[in-house]
Protein backbone atom coordinates (compact mmCIF):
# COMPACT_ATOMS: atom_id res chain seq x y z
CA UNK A 1 0.00 0.00 0.00
CA UNK A 2 1.39 3.58 -0.80
CA UNK A 3 1.84 6.75 1.70
CA UNK A 4 -1.59 8.66 0.26
CA UNK A 5 -0.71 11.95 2.48
CA UNK A 6 3.04 11.29 0.69
CA UNK A 7 1.82 11.30 -2.30
CA UNK A 8 -0.48 14.07 -1.99
CA UNK A 9 2.33 16.17 -0.60
CA UNK A 10 4.50 15.02 -3.49
CA UNK A 11 1.81 16.48 -6.26
CA UNK A 12 0.95 20.02 -4.35
CA UNK A 13 5.02 20.38 -4.69
CA UNK A 14 4.96 19.98 -8.38
CA UNK A 15 4.52 22.76 -10.86
CA UNK A 16 1.66 22.46 -13.82
CA UNK A 17 4.56 21.07 -16.34
CA UNK A 18 5.60 18.43 -14.06
CA UNK A 19 1.65 17.56 -13.32
CA UNK A 20 1.61 17.82 -17.45
CA UNK A 21 4.54 15.47 -17.98
CA UNK A 22 3.42 12.91 -15.20
CA UNK A 23 -0.09 12.72 -16.90
CA UNK A 24 1.42 11.76 -20.26
CA UNK A 25 3.77 9.19 -18.98
CA UNK A 26 0.55 7.90 -17.06
CA UNK A 27 -1.17 7.87 -20.41
CA UNK A 28 1.64 6.55 -22.87
CA UNK A 29 1.87 3.41 -19.88
CA UNK A 30 -1.93 3.04 -19.64
CA UNK A 31 -1.78 2.35 -23.60
CA UNK A 32 1.28 0.44 -23.74
CA UNK A 33 -0.57 -1.58 -21.16
CA UNK A 34 -3.73 -1.89 -23.35
CA UNK A 35 -1.73 -2.90 -26.37
CA UNK A 36 0.09 -5.90 -24.53
CA UNK A 37 -3.46 -6.85 -22.78
CA UNK A 38 -4.96 -6.70 -26.79
CA UNK A 39 -1.89 -8.46 -28.22
CA UNK A 40 -2.22 -10.95 -25.07
CA UNK A 41 -6.16 -11.74 -25.80
CA UNK A 42 -5.27 -11.87 -29.53
CA UNK A 43 -3.29 -14.86 -28.93
CA UNK A 44 -5.07 -16.82 -26.42
CA UNK A 45 -7.68 -16.46 -28.37
CA UNK A 46 -5.60 -18.41 -31.80
CA UNK A 47 -4.41 -20.97 -29.76
CA UNK A 48 -7.78 -21.89 -28.56
CA UNK A 49 -8.85 -22.25 -31.92
CA UNK A 50 -7.72 -26.16 -32.68
CA UNK A 51 -5.15 -25.68 -35.73
CA UNK A 52 -6.23 -27.82 -39.12
CA UNK A 53 -3.99 -31.29 -39.58
CA UNK A 54 -1.73 -30.77 -42.19
CA UNK A 55 -1.74 -32.99 -44.85
CA UNK A 56 0.79 -31.58 -47.65
CA UNK A 57 2.82 -34.42 -47.39
CA UNK A 58 1.10 -37.19 -46.37
CA UNK A 59 1.82 -39.42 -48.76
CA UNK A 60 -1.37 -41.44 -47.68
CA UNK A 61 -3.67 -38.87 -48.67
Amino acid sequence: MCDIDGLFMRIGDMDRTELAKAYLMALKENADLSRQLKKSLERSQQTDVEPEPDTKGDWNG
